[in-house]
């Protein structure tokens, strides 16, 4: 019943505001939703954040919300979103960054943000700093930006972006060599969640003009996982090759293949990543069907491919591990198939 009462208040909203935005084509629209119990990290609530990111805005919750005043006070940061004039269609809101919410200097009034949208933020004064946080839904690598800092005569911004976990742990910092330039850093998201990052001048200075923060999502999606142990082998068929990824650092991909009749049984690990930061150095460990580990392959340099063979001589599951010996996390796939010779 609830679900039907808030998909009626999603449809009444679109229609409301496609109306609103044949004659207020240049005015800001805000949607409320008032008189329901969400319970914070339930999956109602990460489904309308995840709508809210989708449209290009923010979920913000009214906790705790008892008068009209406390009401107004807990949506203040709401979202708004302006129509694209040249084209009237619900959620073509324009690009233009929002702004950071003060007070943020600590990870629990951390600024919500949507992936994709720019905020423009400030250090202001000495030693501020601004948190955000960004909920994301699915595994990927969530890369983050800090670019078009304040730069002049008496001193410019040397940014800084650290970052911290769904738990929330610190993970670790990426800071600017030299003042006045970008700053990125890239962390692998394997759990839905909120993740959190810092903004700071290693200057501890203060400044009159905004930074551009700006988060971004690459997603990896792997049908295989998860697979990390040889219980949760992803099956394969003989002679049909199979995606996956490493991903993220650490991990390793088990695959099993049945076999009916003796032969020579290969396994083949090829079109692994390969980029400027670092490639894949890939490994194939076999296990037969007791399951008892065999041995293993690795390849003699990062980037190229890797093969095992073995005499098959009863029928029944034999078992391959793949993994990364440089450790790595990748967002691209690699290759294996396994082939068979009688």
């Amino acid at each position: 019943m609830r679900q039907e009462l808030i998909l009626c208040l999603t449809m009444a909203a679109i229609a409301i505001a496609a109306v609103a935005s044949s004659a207020l084509a240049q005015d800001d629209i805000e949607l409320y939703i008032i008189g329901f119990d969400i319970t914070q990290g339930s999956s109602t609530e990460n489904s309308l954040i995840i709508m809210a990111q989708q449209l290009g805005g923010v979920y913000l919750s009214a906790e705790n919300a008892k008068t009209p005043d406390d009401l107004s006070q807990a949506l203040n940061q709401s979202y708004k979103g302006v129509i694209s004039p040249k084209n009237k269609t619900l959620g073509q809101a324009t690009t233009a960054p929002t702004t950071e919410a003060e007070q943020n200097d600590c990870i629990g009034d951390a600024t919500a943000v949507s992936i994709g949208q720019p905020v423009s933020g400030s250090i202001f004064p000495k030693q501020d700093v601004d948190f955000y946080k960004v909920f994301v839904s699915d595994p990927g690598i969530l890369k983050v930006s800090l670019k078009d800092v304040p730069r002049g005569i008496a001193g410019s911004m040397k940014g800084e972006i650290c970052y911290w976990n769904r738990n929330p742990d610190y993970v670790g910092c990426s800071g600017a060599a030299n003042p006045g330039d970008d700053v990125a850093y890239e962390a692998d998201i394997t759990s839905p969640g909120w993740y959190y990052f810092r903004i700071r001048d290693l200057n501890g200075g203060s400044y009159n003009s905004s930074y551009t923060f700006v988060v971004t999502f690459d997603p990896v999606v792997d049908i295989g996982e998860p697979n990390g142990c040889i219980g949760d082998a992803t099956e394969v068929q003989l002679n049909k090759s199979v995606e996956g990824f490493i991903f993220s650092k650490g991990d390793v991909d088990f695959y099993k293949v049945f076999v009916s009749d003796p032969g020579i049984l290969k396994a083949s690990l090829k079109d692994v990543p390969r980029e400027v930061a670092g490639s894949m150095k890939g490994e194939i460990c076999y296990w037969n069907r007791n399951p008892d580990y065999v041995g293993c392959a690795g390849a003699p340099n990062p980037g190229d491919d890797v093969a095992y063979e073995v005499d098959i001589t009863s029928p029944g599951w034999y078992y391959f591990r793949i993994r990364d010996l440089n450790g790595g996390s990748y967002g691209v796939s690699y290759t294996f198939e396994v082939t068979s010779q009688v």
